[in-house]
């Protein structure tokens, strides 16, 4: 993880915490040699910028711990963190974690647990999460896809209920339009949700490069970045963003699964149809009418259909399933 505020980056790594302060020119690293900190792998951060306390999650079991800059302090209660966020508008810190702890919540010195034992989370192994404007806490679990939580209740979207594309994500983000983007390294993806609608970009079918993603982090215009086995790449999403014609491309398939026809709606009048098998192989095209799509030549199985405009532009991709 990376803090970066006011010329100051704080970031995480398996050799301890730093911290760069661009306009003094200072470079402060903070390890279990030189400080208390616990162990030098840090796994996760994330900051009150209210009191410019830092939460710092680590490695093998150990306490997260809280950083005011000159104390640091045990929060014996949370162990294993992976991921962590703090919301400073309800001024709570949400701490996701792995070998089945759960979801913590810490909001005026008290300290909720969630496991899939006293909640319906439904799993305790949480890989990553963010919060949204809303308070709404947003995360990928070990093979659960996304849920969210509301502060009362959680809603699991899989790929036996959503249009999903596999229940393996492992990273998170959500862009300050409150668009929820998932990825990671077994996706083999890039998925935008924006409560409603799925739309999914994948190498073979859209410009993204490659859907190995290591990491991603949406700005504060809206570009979502990401850190992929090949090299860095933005998704320029923005308000001032050519992409963001987008927006208004929703496309509805229907019946998912689909038998002998598939049929679609979407906010273009005319569309042509690329339809992919799994392994990236296009197997079907042509012009869409209202006949729908004859889908008796091919196989049961996952399948991904691209739209593209009069202009041969990508409108969106969507997932659906062949009986």
């Amino acid at each position: 993880d990376m803090i970066a505020h006011d010329g100051i980056v704080e970031v995480c790594s398996f050799s301890g915490l730093s911290r760069i302060d661009w306009g003094l020119q200072n470079f402060d690293t903070w390890t279990s040699g030189n400080s208390d900190l616990t162990v030098d792998a840090v796994l996760c951060l994330t900051k009150d910028p209210s009191s410019d306390l830092l939460y710092v999650g680590v490695s093998n079991g150990f306490e997260m711990q809280s950083y005011d800059g000159t104390q640091w302090l045990d929060l014996a209660d949370i162990k294993f963190s992976n991921t962590a966020e703090y919301d400073e508008t309800n001024e709570t810190l949400w701490v996701g974690t792995k070998s089945n702890v759960g979801l913590f919540k810490v909001k005026d010195g008290t300290i909720t647990n969630f496991t899939w034992s006293n909640s319906d989370i439904p799993s305790s192994e949480i890989f990553d999460l963010e919060v949204d404007s809303d308070g709404t806490v947003w995360m990928v679990i070990d093979d659960k896809g996304l849920v969210s939580f509301d502060g009362t209740s959680f809603t699991q979207y899989n790929s036996s209920n959503s249009d999903i594309l596999s229940d393996n994500p492992t990273l998170i983000s959500v862009d300050p339009s409150g668009n929820v983007w998932i990825g990671g390294f077994q996706y083999n993806a890039l998925s935008r949700f924006d409560g409603t609608d799925w739309v999914h970009f994948q190498p073979f079918v859209s410009d993204l490069p490659n859907a190995n993603i290591r990491q991603m982090k949406c700005d504060s215009q809206g570009d979502l970045w990401m850190a992929t086995s090949t090299g860095l790449v933005q998704l320029e999403y923005g308000p001032t963003s050519t992409r963001e014609e987008l927006n208004s491309h929703i496309i509805n398939l229907w019946p998912n699964p689909a038998g002998e026809r598939l049929f679609l709606s979407t906010s273009d009048a005319q569309v042509r149809y690329e339809i992919y098998n799994a392994g990236g192989k296009k197997i079907l095209d042509g012009s869409y009418d209202s006949e729908g799509i004859a889908l008796n030549e091919i196989r049961s199985g996952q399948y991904f259909i691209s739209l593209l405009n009069q202009k041969n532009q990508l409108i969106g991709t969507q997932g659906f399933m062949k009986q």
